[in-house]
């Protein structure tokens, strides 16, 4: 994917590994995207809550399209806007599970 630059995994269980996974190997959907030529992947570690997913999506989205950034990439602007969401989702006195499981690869 020659121009690829970011990806949201709006889906549970996207970085996660397991027992079962392959010893040494760190290979989840999450990170497939980045090797595949990603340049930045959101994604979680396990379930997210049902009422977690639209709320961060959109603060997600809000955060990384009004960035005062002009010029500055979106892959570039994902991890600061990840964290505007998350912080956000604590705000709301989420429990540490809740928020804790979203997790951006790359740059």
């Amino acid at each position: 994917l020659p121009t690829a630059e970011f990806a949201f995994l709006s889906a549970c269980h996207t970085a996660e590994l397991t027992e079962k996974s392959i010893p040494g190997e760190a290979l989840h959907l999450t990170a497939a995207m980045q090797y595949c030529g990603f340049r930045s992947v959101v994604g979680t570690m396990w379930a997210m809550a049902d009422q977690d997913g639209q709320y961060l999506a959109e603060d997600f989205y809000k955060s990384i399209l009004s960035s005062d950034e002009p010029g500055v990439p979106y892959y570039e602007r994902s991890a600061r806007a990840l964290r505007d969401a998350v912080k956000k989702l604590r705000s709301k006195k989420a429990s540490l599970e809740r928020w804790v499981n979203y997790v951006h690869y790359g740059a």
